[in-house]
């Protein structure tokens, strides 16, 4: 985030700078402390609906973004599976499978 940055905006310049994507509808997942006990910093998840094309502000050559969609019962599937491992992303992926399970019962 930059200095004085909101959450959510920061997520918003994010998405676009990272994807060239943006969103019509975002929603607020949690937040959690990265290293507690090492470090103060902290990531802010949000879910990212009614994706489309925007004009992206900067790109970086280095980076070599993929998108692929993955549905979210097949991401549930790919974490038992140990096919992701990141932890910021397993977070995100299930407090919104959660938001779906709550949502749908």
């Amino acid at each position: 985030m930059e200095p004085n940055e909101e959450a959510l905006s920061c997520a918003q310049r994010e998405l676009l700078e990272e994807t060239g994507l943006k969103a019509d509808k975002w929603q607020g997942l949690g937040s959690f402390y990265t290293s507690p006990g090492f470090c103060d910093e902290i990531i802010y998840l949000y879910l990212a609906e009614g994706l489309s094309k925007g004009i992206a502000t900067t790109s970086d050559p280095e980076e070599n973004i993929v998108e692929e969609l993955i549905p979210l019962t097949r991401a549930e599937s790919m974490i038992n599976d140990g096919l992701i491992k990141d932890g910021k992303t397993i977070i995100a992926l299930q407090q919104a499978m959660l938001k779906f399970k709550i949502l749908n019962n």
